[in-house]
This record gives structure tokens, C-alpha cells and sequence, in this order.
């Protein structure tokens, strides 16, 4: 059977995601989870620094912490960017030394 249609939104959908999601882990983490480099806490599904995540009710009752490596942690280990910064004009000039001693963060 053929179609009549010569296009189809296959041809106009732009992947995003270029690498198919080999970014990603398989499942969620266990909780609570510690990162051995950092120190950030998983909790409810989030990576957060220690102190900043509130204790939710799924989270009351103490539970071992799991030691591992945060997505963070491994993304610099690897060398991964997650992002460009591109700065000019008049904001840069002024705070130049500013800028360049954050860089290296």
C-alpha cells in the first residue's frame, strides 16, 4: 500500500538529543545516596548540596546512606562540557580578572 503524502514529520523533527540518551543511567539511584568526590546528597530524586535538602516524609526514617559518584562528579572526570559561555562587550572589559579567576570552577 502507498501513500500519498510526500513528507512526513520525520522529515521536520530535529533530534536533540544526539547521543540517544547515553548520558543517562539506566534507573534511579538508591536513596539516600552520598557523592564520594563532592559530598552532594540524592534525595527524592535530586542532587543537592548537604544541608539544603529538606528531610521529606519518604525520607523520615533513617536509612544507610549509599556511598557513590555523583552524574556531576563523573561528567568532570570525563572531561564532558555541559555548556558554552560566550562573553564580550563592556561587561567583560570591566570584570575581566573577575572572570578569569572563576574560570578554572
Amino acid at each position: 500500500m502507498t501513500r500519498d503524502k510526500k513528507y512526513t514529520n520525520l522529515n521536520f523533527t530535529k533530534r536533540v538529543d544526539h547521543e540517544a540518551g547515553k548520558h543517562r543511567g539506566d534507573r534511579a539511584g538508591v536513596e539516600p545516596a552520598q557523592c564520594e568526590v563532592c559530598g552532594n546528597v540524592y534525595a527524592d530524586r535530586r542532587w543537592s548540596k548537604p544541608g539544603t535538602a529538606a528531610v521529606s516524609e519518604k525520607q523520615a526514617e533513617v536509612q544507610p546512606v549509599t556511598m557513590v559518584v555523583c552524574p556531576a562528579c563523573e561528567a568532570v572526570k570525563k572531561g564532558v562540557p555541559s555548556g558554552y559561555v560566550h562573553l564580550d562587550g563592556s561587561f567583560m572589559k570591566a570584570h575581566f580578572i573577575e572572570i578569569e579567576k572563576l574560570l578554572p570552577q
